[in-house]
C-alpha cells in the first residue's frame, strides 16, 4: 500500500524466498535479538506505552545469561569443536525453521492491514496471524504454534489449549489453516493492495503506487 519505489519493489520480489527468509531469520533469531532493542514494544516506532519495560529488558538480559551459560557448560561437556560443529548448525537450523513459521503466519495472501483509527485488536489476531495447521510431532515440536491467531488473541492460553480454545469458539473454527497453494504465496505475495485487501505479487503492482485490478 501506498508508493513503491519500482528498483526496491523489484529488489523486495527477488530476494523474499525459502532460502532467503531461512538464513535472515536465523541470523535475526539467532544473533540479533539477543538484544532487547531488536524486539518490536523497544523500537522508536512502537506506538504503545510499555509499562513492565524494565521487567522485560530484565528478563532478555537474565535469560541470555542462562543462554550463555548453557553454551559454556555444552563447550566443557563435548568439547570445543564438537559444539562448533553439532550445536552451532542445530541452533541455526532451529532459528531459521522458526523464522520460516513466523514468516507464513504473518506474511500470507488474505492478512489484515487497517489504519490506526480503523484497527482492531479482535480483527488483527483472527485475520492477521494464520492458522498453520500442524499435526502429530510437528504440533507437539511446535508448542502448537501454528494456531497463531488463537495466540494472538490471547497469549495467557497455554499451547495445549489453544486447538480446544480454536475449536470451541465458532467464529475461530471457521477460519480456514493455510493449503499448499497459500504457502507457496507467502513467498510471492509480498506486496499489501488496500483496495482488494489482500497482498498481491510483484505482477499484479503498478510501479507509481497503484495496483492492478
Amino acid at each position: 500500500e501506498g508508493e513503491e519505489h519500482p528498483d526496491s519493489a523489484r529488489l523486495r520480489a527477488r530476494k523474499i524466498s525459502v532460502g532467503y527468509v531461512f538464513v535472515m531469520g536465523a541470523a535475526s533469531l539467532g544473533l540479533q535479538r539477543k538484544l532487547h532493542g531488536a524486539f518490536f514494544p523497544f523500537r522508536p516506532k512502537f506506538r504503545w506505552p510499555v509499562p513492565n519495560r524494565e521487567a522485560l529488558i530484565r528478563s532478555v538480559r537474565v535469560t541470555n545469561l542462562g543462554h550463555g551459560a548453557l553454551h559454556l557448560a555444552l563447550i566443557a561437556f563435548l568439547g570445543l569443536g564438537t559444539w562448533a560443529g553439532l550445536i552451532v548448525p542445530a541452533y541455526f537450523c532451529a532459528a531459521g525453521l522458526g523464522a520460516l513459521l513466523f514468516w507464513v503466519q504473518h506474511n500470507f495472501e488474505r492478512t489484515y492491514h487497517a489504519e490506526e483509527e480503523a484497527w482492531s485488536f479482535v480483527e488483527a489476531g483472527l485475520y492477521g496471524a494464520s492458522y498453520l495447521r500442524l499435526k502429530g510431532f510437528w504440533d507437539w515440536a511446535t508448542a502448537s504454534i501454528g494456531i497463531h491467531h488463537v495466540h494472538h488473541l490471547n497469549v495467557l492460553i497455554p499451547n495445549y489449549r489453544l486447538e480446544e480454545a480454536r475449536s470451541s469458539v465458532p467464529e475461530i473454527a471457521a477460519i480456514a489453516p493455510l493449503s499448499g497453494v497459500d504457502l507457496r504465496q507467502c513467498f510471492t505475495h509480498v506486496f499489501w493492495d488496500g483496495e482488494q485487501r489482500r497482498m498481491v505479487p510483484l505482477e499484479e503492482l503498478r510501479l507509481d503506487g497503484t495496483s492492478r485490478a
